[in-house]
C-alpha cells in the first residue's frame, strides 16, 4: 500500500510539473501575441524568432529572421490562441498549434483571413523562449477562447536513434510506405495522440480520419529540407516541401519518440 501510495504521489507531482512546464510554453506564445500587437507583426515576429528559425513560403522554408527583416512595416493584425500544447520532458523545446485571425488594420475589424498555426519553440541560454518553426493553413474561421490542452503523452530519450541520419532515414521510410500505402504508413508510424493540420480543414485529431482525407487527396510526394530536434531527443521536428500534381507545398512533421520507437506526433500540409 505504501508503495501504492508513492507511486501516485509521484505521478501527481509529474503531471503537476508538466502542468507548469506547458504553461510556460503557452505564456510565451500569449507573450509573442501581445508584442505583435504592440509593436506591429513585422517587429512582433522579429522580436520572438530564433536566429535559425524557419518560415515557409511559395518557394519553400526560409530563414524566419531573414525574411522578416526583408519586410517593411505594414498594417495587420494578428490575434491567436494555443489549442494544443506539448513539451520535452527537459521542458525546453515543445510545441503549440490553434486558432489564428487576420484584420487588415484594427481589432474592430471584420476578420478577413483566418486558419490553424503551428509553432515550434525553444528556450535558449538567457532563459528566453523563441520560435524555431513557423506554419500556418487556412481553415473557417474559429473563436479563440479555446483554452489549451496539453498532451501528455509519454516520451522517452532516443539515444542512438537521435542522430541526423537515423531521423531522416526513419521520416524516409515513412514517405516510401506513405506512396504505396497511406494505410500502412500511418498504422506503422502514427501515435495514438496524433493530430494533422490541413489546408480547409479544422484539426483533425486521429490517424484513423487523417488515412479517410489522405486517401482522397492525390498523390503527395514529400522532399524534406531539414530538421529540428529536442535536447532530450524525445521530440523532433522534420519539414519540407511536396509536390502534388504538378503543385507544391510545405509541409512539418513532428515525431515523438515513444517506448515504441519515434512516432507522429502532428502533421502539417500545407496545400
Amino acid at each position: 500500500m505504501k508503495r501504492l501510495s508513492c507511486l501516485s504521489f509521484a505521478l501527481s507531482c509529474c503531471s503537476y510539473l508538466m502542468a507548469q512546464n506547458t504553461e510556460a510554453l503557452v505564456k510565451a506564445e500569449r507573450d509573442f501575441e501581445e508584442s505583435c500587437l504592440e509593436t506591429g507583426i513585422r517587429d512582433g515576429f522579429l522580436a520572438h524568432v530564433d536566429s535559425n528559425g524557419i518560415v515557409f513560403t511559395d518557394k519553400g522554408p526560409v530563414n524566419a529572421k531573414k525574411f522578416w527583416m526583408a519586410l517593411p512595416v505594414f498594417e495587420g493584425v494578428f490575434t491567436w490562441s494555443p489549442s494544443f500544447v506539448e513539451m520535452s520532458t527537459d521542458a525546453d523545446w515543445g510545441y503549440t498549434t490553434g486558432n489564428y485571425e487576420h484584420r487588415p488594420h484594427s481589432l474592430k475589424d471584420t476578420v478577413e483571413d483566418s486558419g490553424q498555426y503551428t509553432t515550434v519553440w525553444h528556450k535558449i541560454e538567457n532563459g528566453q523562449w523563441k520560435y524555431l518553426i513557423d506554419i500556418g493553413n487556412r481553415h473557417t474561421h474559429q473563436t479563440l477562447d479555446e483554452p489549451a490542452k496539453s498532451i501528455d503523452q509519454e516520451k522517452y530519450g532516443a539515444g542512438n536513434n537521435s542522430r541526423e541520419d537515423f531521423l531522416l532515414d526513419q521520416e524516409n521510410t515513412f514517405i516510401q510506405l506513405f506512396e504505396k500505402s497511406i494505410n500502412e504508413a500511418y498504422r506503422a508510424n502514427a501515435s495514438s495522440r496524433y493530430i494533422l493540420n490541413i489546408t480547409s480543414r479544422l484539426p483533425v485529431l486521429s490517424y484513423d480520419s487523417s488515412i479517410s482525407i489522405l486517401s482522397k487527396v492525390p498523390s503527395l510526394h514529400y522532399m524534406p529540407v531539414g530538421f529540428k530536434i529536442s535536447p532530450a531527443n524525445d521530440l523532433a521536428a522534420v519539414y519540407g516541401t511536396f509536390s502534388q500534381s504538378g503543385k507544391e507545398g510545405n509541409y512539418l512533421r513532428i515525431w515523438r519518440h515513444e517506448k515504441n520507437g519515434w512516432k507522429i506526433a502532428l502533421e502539417v500540409i500545407r496545400i
